[in-house]
């Protein structure tokens, strides 16, 4: 009999690694584990570190090559150690679902078991889908109010700040280069044009940065109100 061609799916956001221990290796190694048990063959082992539940599948590279692997042919199984490693949206879920099944792929969970065979089966996949989707829809309204109490104080939500600023005390403060800034926004005022801008502040400031860049100084509204220029 030919061994069932297996791919090992590993997901792990930064906070589940840190507060829950559901490391990349240790689902790994668990993964091999049951494919050995099971005496399957394993084909490649897709690792997507520090990705949240909520990511869009899209947004997952590995997991977007395995399901390039999965329309190729290559895999007859996809194992996952629980259901929140894979979806936790039921929309999405059924999406890639179609997918697997169009290619005859299935799925097994190490720590979990389902059968989608039976009605029954179906219904407790459903419900676990379900209260995965809640608590990340829970986890993000959480973080969403305390980001809006942040902002409506003043304090930073974000480490990365254009030139020209820094962080004191949690909140945005000019620092010695932002006299730089107020110059190089009142030549784009008189200017309108980004690329002259560019040039201008590489030869008179001694500072390069890329066209893309300089649009985001010219759209970022922390910049106007710093400096005053709205």
């Amino acid at each position: 009999m030919t061994a069932k061609r297996s791919a090992l799916y590993i997901r792990v956001s930064h906070e589940e690694q840190a507060m829950n221990g559901y490391s990349l290796q240790a689902q790994e190694n668990r993964l091999r584990q049951y494919a050995l048990e099971h005496n399957y063959q394993i084909v490649e082992c897709y690792r997507d570190e520090g990705i949240s539940a909520r990511s869009r599948p899209g947004r997952r590279k590995e997991f977007a090559r395995m399901l390039q692997d999965v329309q190729a042919g290559r895999i007859d199984c996809i194992l996952f150690i629980k259901l929140d490693r894979w979806f936790r949206n039921v929309s999405d879920f059924y999406t890639y679902q179609a997918i697997l099944d169009k290619y005859n792929v299935v799925w097994e969970t190490t720590e979990e078991d389902y059968n989608t065979n039976t009605a029954q089966g179906r219904l407790y996949l459903n419900i676990k889908l379900s209260i995965a989707q809640n608590e990340s829809d829970t986890t993000s309204e959480r973080i969403n109010f305390v980001f809006a109490d942040k902002i409506k104080r003043g304090e930073v939500i974000s480490g990365k700040l254009p030139l020209g600023y820094s962080i004191k005390d949690k909140h945005i403060v000019p620092d010695e280069k932002a006299p730089i800034i107020r110059d190089v926004f009142n030549y784009y005022l008189k200017t309108k044009s980004i690329r002259q801008t560019m040039i201008y502040l590489a030869e008179k400031h001694g500072i390069v940065r890329a066209y893309p860049t300089i649009t985001s100084y010219r759209t970022k509204s922390v910049c106007r109100k710093c400096c005053k220029l709205r």
